[in-house]
């Protein structure tokens, strides 16, 4: 089975190209949330450090590139197809979908803890599309942050 170096590479191949809503490249977005991963794993005997850092790379990788879930699985074991499966949303859905999709998550820790970070990562970056200033960076902004802040109360505290 593959390995988290294994998984990094995979995912900046996948992304290659892409980039966030500030344009920054996607890959820096991955490599954050691998390392707010496994800062957090340390302190969770529950959790199994490489696989939560398979899962922060290739959390992405089938929602936004041609990468299936299959080729997870298969290269990175059933575990790791689960929770990126768990992770994967289709795009363009309502904040009221987005919940909707995080309450499972609860359910698989190695997702979890990777959406915890994933959101912790987006609530931080999303500032910029407000500095931007164009209506649909604000729009954007807006919308996300609520979407943000209220997934991760949940996946917190289990405030609904």
């Amino acid at each position: 089975m593959g390995n988290a170096f294994q998984a990094h590479k995979l995912a900046r191949e996948a992304h290659a190209g892409q980039r966030d809503k500030r344009g920054e490249l996607y890959i820096y977005h991955l490599q954050r949330v691998a390392k707010a991963v496994k800062a957090r794993a340390r302190s969770l005997p529950y959790i199994d450090t490489e696989t939560a850092l398979i899962v922060a790379y290739l959390h992405d990788v089938v929602e936004d590139t041609d990468i299936t879930i299959e080729q997870v699985e298969r290269g990175y074991g059933t575990r790791v197809a689960e929770a990126v499966e768990m992770l994967t949303h289709p795009h363009g859905i309502t904040n009221e979908e987005y919940l909707g999709y995080i309450y499972p998550l609860v359910n698989n820790p190695i997702a979890k803890l990777v959406k915890i970070c994933d959101i912790e990562d987006n609530l931080g970056r999303i500032e910029g599309l407000k500095a931007i200033g164009t209506p649909q960076s604000l729009a954007d902004y807006s919308r996300l942050r609520t979407r943000y802040q209220k997934a991760l109360r949940f996946l917190l505290n289990g405030e609904k």
